[in-house]
């Protein structure tokens, strides 16, 4: 019954928590000594022409069944080994684009879930849940079917509209060849800082921008600690595959945080990252900003429910004073103070 509701569920409902990495067996990385880099598209033609492949299925497919949709896009992927791309790049690609579609279950006469739960108690009560022959089969749908006066065929459509390759794509987000490209080097970059044990991020940037992204680094809830270097800022973030639990919630938190970081002027990011058993060392800079996507800069959604807690209790107290969430960032010596609040009374 449990795996029943799971089927039944909308897929809209569980896209609030898909990851935005890729899976892991999808990363493409070299490594060389100890350093490891992910291998990036450089937009060459025949990366371009896979892309827009990909783009033009998912378009001309809105209206059509997953399955169909499969069935095209795995012709892709062999197209695409055939010109020379890793078998993972037009699988992450497509991984992306599964992100901007939109899937609907087909509309069914009958509750699929009803009639599901109905034929496994007919063939339980008339061949005691053993495995059936061709005939049986043939027996409980016409039984199912009589008592709902529909064809067997419809009854089969019906239980078989639970099933992922029966949903219909209804909508997608168009995208650009280049952009898609783009969000996938970033995909890259979030994948391979899943498995890292720290993170150094030395950044440049206007005061606007600098207090956006040291905000988002804190509401995301990541340990850290800043430090003022001159002109610039340096954070040291805990990596997912430190010592600390819940690690795919605080890599994803990560992930949400990183094309902040690269919208800094200027900016590089060290790390150490835990690869099948051995240690590399991970950088990259500014110098490959053309690689990634530029994202608006905005404050990430509020993530800490003991904060929103404590600031809608305070605030019913009536002590007089006034509670401000995250206030301007103090800078104290060397080092970057970011207060959740700051209380004020009588000036």
């Amino acid at each position: 019954l449990q795996g029943l509701k799971r089927l039944r569920s909308p897929r809209g409902e569980r896209g609030n928590w898909v990851r935005i990495v890729l899976p892991i067996n999808l990363l493409i990385a070299k490594t060389r000594g100890s350093t490891i880099f992910p291998r990036y598209s450089m937009f060459k033609d025949h990366e371009i022409f896979i892309a827009d492949e990909l783009i033009y299925t998912f378009k001309e497919h809105i209206g059509y069944r997953k399955g169909e949709l499969k069935k095209r896009l795995k012709e892709i992927e062999e197209e695409a080994f055939r010109l020379g791309c890793d078998y993972r790049f037009a699988r992450a690609l497509i991984h992306i684009l599964l992100r901007k579609a939109e899937f609907q279950r087909p509309t069914t006469r009958v509750d699929p879930l009803k009639m599901r739960l109905e034929l496994f108690s007919e063939v339980t009560k008339m061949f005691k849940g053993s495995v059936l022959d061709e005939e049986e089969r043939k027996q409980v749908l016409e039984c199912i079917a009589e008592k709902y006066k529909l064809d067997p065929s419809e009854v089969l459509r019906i239980i078989r509209s639970v099933h992922e390759e029966e949903e219909i794509l209804k909508g997608f987000s168009d995208i650009e060849a280049s952009d898609l490209l783009k969000e996938y080097n970033l995909a890259l970059t979030q994948t391979l800082l899943f498995k890292a044990l720290d993170i150094i991020v030395d950044l440049r940037a206007t005061g606007t921008c600098a207090k956006i992204i040291l905000f988002n680094v804190k509401r995301m809830g990541l340990m850290y600690t800043a430090e003022r270097l001159d002109h610039d800022i340096r954070l040291y973030i805990d990596g997912p595959i430190s010592a600390i639990k819940q690690t795919e919630r605080y890599g994803t938190r990560l992930a949400k945080v990183l094309p902040y970081l690269i919208m800094a002027e200027r900016w590089k990011i060290r790390a150490k990252v835990r690869r099948r058993g051995r240690v590399y060392n991970f950088f990259l800079t500014d110098r490959f900003s053309y690689l990634f996507p530029r994202v608006e800069l905005k404050y990430l959604e509020y993530d800490s429910d003991v904060e929103r807690t404590f600031y809608k209790r305070f605030q019913t107290l009536g002590s007089g004073w006034t509670i401000k969430r995250e206030p301007e960032p103090l800078v104290v010596g060397k080092s970057i103070l970011i207060p959740d609040f700051s209380f004020t009374k009588d000036g």
